[in-house]
């Protein structure tokens, strides 16, 4: 019975940390560490627009997404304004080759991500 309590209660610590920190995010805050994973607030811009697979697409570039670590040669992000309505926040979640896009701290303001052309490589 114990066990259970304790899985319970740490499921349900897990879901209020995801909540905040999804909520931190839609808020155009960098999120505070969850459970030793990190992100940070970014612009997204493809190298090769012809050339970038996003699974599932389109890759956002007209606003703020999270960017957690890399592993290997791919990234995850995390767009908060991707299937709004949901409450399954995987629905929101990215997988992108590192080496086709490149990233920058989103700023503040009204613009925080101005849509940026996609650049060539060798360009």
């Amino acid at each position: 019975m114990m066990m259970t309590a304790a899985l319970i209660l740490g499921l349900s610590s897990a879901t209020t940390a995801a909540q905040r920190t999804a909520a931190q995010a839609a808020a155009g805050h960098d999120p505070s560490a969850f459970f030793g994973i990190s992100a940070r607030l970014v612009c997204v811009s493809p190298l090769d627009e012809a050339k970038t697979a996003v699974q599932p697409g389109p890759l956002p570039t007209g606003h703020p997404v999270l960017a957690f670590d890399s592993t290997g040669d791919e990234t995850w992000l995390w767009d908060p304004q991707r299937a709004k309505g949901t409450a399954n926040p995987a629905e929101k979640a990215l997988r992108v080759r590192i080496d086709q896009i490149a990233t920058r701290p989103a700023e503040r303001g009204t613009h925080p991500c101005p849509r940026a052309r996609a650049v060539a490589p060798g360009s």
